[in-house]
């Protein structure tokens, strides 16, 4: 048989006697060797478990032992073979087939063998194609000898699918995109995209389907005709790059969420919460929520609810609160009407063991203790905000969908209440409670009796006795006055029980427009009747109850419920559109407002210290003064937000709070001005009260004791207002609190601030995450310019270890992984010293002699300093291995072509820039934890462009798309590679 090249799985392309006949080979769909043999062993691929890409070729029958073996141990949870059992060349266990050198590889004009989509598009066959170096793929093939005459694995489409319906769609369609202008038909493309449709379960082709149809980011893909009716095969193209790109997203955050779900680490500062942030919001974004499984599901809002993350995601807002709620309640949003009862179930039998804290008071410090509740439980609470966006009231609406749904109650999505009268109400429930005016007249009361996970019972008091009682006024510290009113109470009561279950259909008949159940004013609410579930009628008497207990901000909420009544004081639970929150004042102590307004030395100091925001800040302070003389000579109850804003007590809360820990400012401060600015915080913080961990209060309060933080220096308060405001908030409250030593060490670098800002928002996520090692390697810039090793080891906490020394070459130190290769070590030595090596390689290959040398001493003379597997640090040179000696020495003798001198031109692009930069002071790679690519913790080799032959010139490293890209390296002139130096040193301040 002819003699044939092949394609292997890792585009090399060799040819085929080195491995028998063409018979031993097996191919995937796209023409490249699934499986041959050599020297009578069988190898064959080995694709990623989750992504589907190939890894390596592997001894067949080696590989089929290993998997047996995991398949057994590991049963249904089974995904896949671990890559150290079967390559892990430092255990001495290789299976994979190493040896490619030995190969022949194909030159141009030869002709490849292979496994290709025929014309019609839903079959397969062999052809034959001709090899031009580089390689980009099948071109202009055409049937080998052997071909099947009818065509092999032929598609076949279920009648009606999303498959069958696109196929027959655009099967024989002319495109006005082919052969020049021209309109033809192109089956075998058609074809190829309804087989890939077809490989996909149809419920995922659809969430795809509303993803092309949502068009988030990028507009609804529509096919669009020209005048003649002919549509774009580009078009098509796109849509089947999207489809792959889609799958690709799909299936990789799929493995992604059952690792994070499945684990059981409870600790807060674990990365899982930002990973699953990331992953949950890709999933939402592309349209992928609703194709989860309830398990998924509920892993996700269980990872979320776990300690304090949820706290971190639902309560401090340091992490971009309204972001993760909305998620959360976007995944109960996404569960299905089938879903719905398995999904409920659930929620009510998941466990869960967060922390609870309580504040401390008087100076008695606070306290966390472990709380076991139900997922339900849990979410319900803290999903909880009262604020705008509503995610509550999402969230509630979200649950009674589902509620509804298990009762076979289905409602268009836009619906948001189901208006029954009261017979209606009769016939779906039994369960049946009276709210308004009849409750505000106390002639009703409502309590829980008692509540398991699975059922609540409601005590129903009706009251059958009135009696008239006199209560004497107090003023607003609680002290008695001479006057007097008679009100009427509650003498008798009658019990009834309800016993409902959480997720179970009840009604509820409104006496009047209760305030408290959404944000706005509508009064269409009053005299009707409405479905809801026992959980929320639970949530409404829990709140309730709780300002009661509270007597909602001692005496100030106590005057407002007998001046406006009891309606509109629960509508401050639900949001600050309806009521701003009052405040009862304690005590009147004097005005702030004079030691701020005079020549005094605090002022100065504020002046002096604060050149920027001087005004701001006394302005603001002032504003906490006045609010001191509010009660004594104002009607009692006004408070502060009759007055001041939310904003605007917010600032004060965070100015206020920086300065007295200003050592400095305090020591301008008399013993009286302290004490009035110390009761003025707690005013407000009592003014504030419960609405003080919103999104709204949390985010001011924040922001403004971290832009106190931060401006004092310059040059960092200008790199901040020199971020688009997006970023210039998310900065503030991903940071404010930072511990002493990193606020300088990034006051002495502002220069990151604008790096920072460049960076996408999952590159920001992950260096608030890591900030310690972002801004410990803008300090060692410096250090590693001028080789102060010594100073970066102690920046990081970490030692200097000896290199590795060998005998065979005294007096040189190498930086090795693993055991090295004597041999190759003593080969580079050699090259080291070799002196007439750059001229021929750059005679060779037209690389400019400037290029060469600087590589010649990257890459094999000079030391560098690098972090190693074991934690330390060393300084060597870069160990080298046969290969890399084998490469330089087919350089100088002008033999490498095709595949092999682009790899070496890439290489050379490579160690170039990476020279560049590191000589600007970056480190080679992460400085604090080994190998990191991550942009808190990356170094001048994950910059400089990649040295491998593939599409990708450079890592993306979470660089904002929107900005301007790195040129691709010009591997013919290499005239371009201090643009590409200048790139990176503008892009990251270097």
């Amino acid at each position: 048989m002819t003699e044939y090249a092949v394609v292997l799985q890792n585009n090399m392309v060799v040819k085929s006697p080195d491995f028998g006949n063409l018979e031993t080979f097996s191919f995937t769909k796209d023409g490249k060797v699934k499986e041959f043999t050599y020297q009578n062993v069988k190898y064959y691929a080995v694709f990623s478990y989750s992504t589907r890409l190939f890894i390596d070729y592997v001894d067949a029958l080696k590989f089929d032992a290993l998997l047996a073996n995991e398949k057994k141990r590991a049963g249904a949870s089974y995904d896949g073979v671990s890559t150290n059992l079967w390559k892990n060349p430092k255990a001495g266990f290789d299976i994979t087939f190493n040896k490619y050198a030995n190969l022949t590889k194909a030159v141009d004009g030869d002709t490849i063998y292979g496994y290709l989509r025929d014309e019609t598009g839903l079959c397969f066959n062999y052809y034959i194609w001709n090899y031009t170096s580089p390689y980009n793929g099948p071109s202009k093939f055409t049937k080998a000898p052997n071909a099947s005459q009818t065509g092999l694995n032929c598609e076949t489409f279920k009648t009606g699918s999303l498959p069958k319906n696109f196929y027959d769609a655009f099967n024989g369609k002319s495109f006005y995109d082919l052969n020049s202008g021209l309109s033809s038909a192109d089956q075998r493309l058609v074809g190829e995209v309804a087989s890939l449709m077809n490989s996909v379960d149809q419920n995922i082709l659809k969430a795809f389907q509303g993803f092309t149809a949502a068009g988030v980011n990028t507009g609804e893909f529509i096919f669009s005709q020209n005048n003649d009716g002919y549509y774009s095969r580009q078009e098509i193209l796109d849509y089947k790059k999207g489809l792959e790109r889609w799958l690709e997203i799909y299936n990789a955050n799929q493995e992604k969420l059952n690792a994070i779900v499945n684990s059981t680490n409870r600790d807060p500062e674990t990365a899982n919460a930002e990973k699953l942030y990331i992953i949950c919001d890709t999933l939402y974004r592309y349209n992928m929520l609703a194709n989860l499984t309830v398990p998924q599901k509920i892993g996700m809002l269980k990872v979320l609810s776990q300690d304090a993350l949820m706290n971190w995601y639902f309560a401090s807002f340091k992490n971009g609160f309204q972001q993760r709620e909305t998620l959360a309640v976007k995944i109960i949003e996404s569960v299905t009407s089938t879903q719905a009862d398995d999904f409920l179930k659930a929620l009510l039998s998941t466990q869960i063991t967060s922390t609870s804290y309580t504040p401390g008071v008087s100076g008695v410090p606070g306290t966390s203790r472990d709380v076991t509740s139900t997922l339900y439980k849990n979410l319900f609470l803290k999903i909880d905000d009262y604020f705008e966006p509503d995610n509550f009231t999402a969230f509630i609406k979200a649950l009674q969908r589902l509620v509804l749904a298990k009762n076979g109650i289905l409602l268009p999505a836009e619906v948001n209440k189901i208006d029954y009268t009261i017979d209606q109400l009769k016939a779906k429930t039994d369960k049946l409670f009276l709210w308004g005016n009849i409750r505000n007249a106390n002639k009703l009361k409502y309590s829980v009796s008692s509540q398991t996970d699975q059922k609540i019972t409601f005590s129903e008091a009706f009251c059958t006795r009135i009696s008239k009682v006199e209560v004497q006024n107090s003023n607003s510290l609680g002290i008695p006055t001479n006057s007097s009113y008679t009100i009427s109470r509650c003498a008798s009561y009658q019990q009834n029980k309800i016993e409902v279950g959480h997720f179970d259909l009840v009604g509820i008949y409104f006496y009047d427009n209760p305030s408290f159940i959404d944000l706005g004013e509508d009064t269409s609410h009053k005299e009707q009747a409405f479905l809801t579930f026992g959980g929320f009628v639970d949530y409404l008497l829990a709140k309730e109850d709780t300002k009661l207990v509270e007597k909602i901000i001692n005496a100030g909420l106590t005057a407002l419920i007998m001046t406006v009544g009891l309606g509109e004081i629960v509508g401050a639970i639900r949001g600050v559109n309806y009521v701003r929150l009052l405040a009862g004042i304690g005590t009147t102590i004097g005005d702030v407002t004079q030691y701020l307004a005079q020549d005094s030395d605090f002022r100065n100091y504020i002046i002096e210290k604060y050149p920027e925001d001087h005004d701001k800040i006394l302005t603001i302070m002032q504003l906490g003064g006045a609010v001191l003389t509010i009660g004594g000579v104002s009607a009692i109850g006004s408070g502060i937000f009759k007055t001041y804003s939310v904003s605007q007590a917010s600032e004060f809360l965070g100015i206020g709070r920086q300065v007295l820990a200003d050592a400095d400012a305090l020591a301008k401060l008399t013993a009286n001005e302290r004490l009035i600015l110390e009761n003025g915080i707690k005013i407000f913080e009592n003014g504030l009260y419960r609405i003080k961990y919103s999104v709204e209060i949390s985010q001011e309060v924040n922001r403004a004791k971290t832009i106190i933080k931060f401006y004092d220096s310059t040059a960092l308060r200008s790199g901040i207002f020199a971020l688009d405001e997006t970023s210039k908030l998310k900065f503030l409250d991903y940071f404010y609190e930072l511990s002493d030593e990193l606020t300088v060490f990034l006051k002495d670098a502002p220069q990151s601030v604008e790096v920072w800002g460049k960076l996408d928002d999952a590159g920001k996520l992950i260096i608030k995450s890591d900030f310690e090692s972002w801004i410990k390697g803008f300090k060692a810039r410096p250090l590693l310019k001028t080789e102060q090793y010594a100073e970066v080891s102690q920046l990081f906490n970490k030692t200097i270890s000896p290199a590795y020394e060998t005998a065979s070459i005294p007096g040189v130190k190498w930086i090795v992984d693993g055991t090295p290769d004597i041999d190759a070590l003593i080969d580079a030595n050699k090259i080291a010293n070799n002196s007439s090596d750059i001229a021929k390689i750059s005679s060779n290959y037209g690389i400019p002699v400037n290029v060469m040398t600087r590589v010649k001493e990257h890459f094999w003379i000079k030391e560098h300093f690098i972090l190693v597997e074991n934690g330390t640090y060393q300084i060597g040179r870069f160990e080298r291995l046969e290969s890399d000696v084998l490469e330089w020495k087919a350089a100088i003798n002008n033999t490498l072509s095709g595949n092999d001198l682009e790899t070496f031109k890439r290489l050379m692009a490579h160690e170039y820039v990476e020279s560049q930069l590191m000589e600007r002071g970056l480190s080679y790679r992460a400085l604090n934890k080994y190998l990191s690519a991550a942009p808190s913790d990356l170094g001048a080799h994950e910059m400089a462009p990649i040295d491998k032959i593939g599409d990708q010139y450079y890592l993306q490293l979470n660089r904002r798309l929107d900005l301007p890209q790195p040129p691709t390296p010009d591997l013919d002139t290499f005239s371009n590679l201090d643009q590409i130096v200048n790139f990176f040193v503008n892009f990251y301040n270097i």
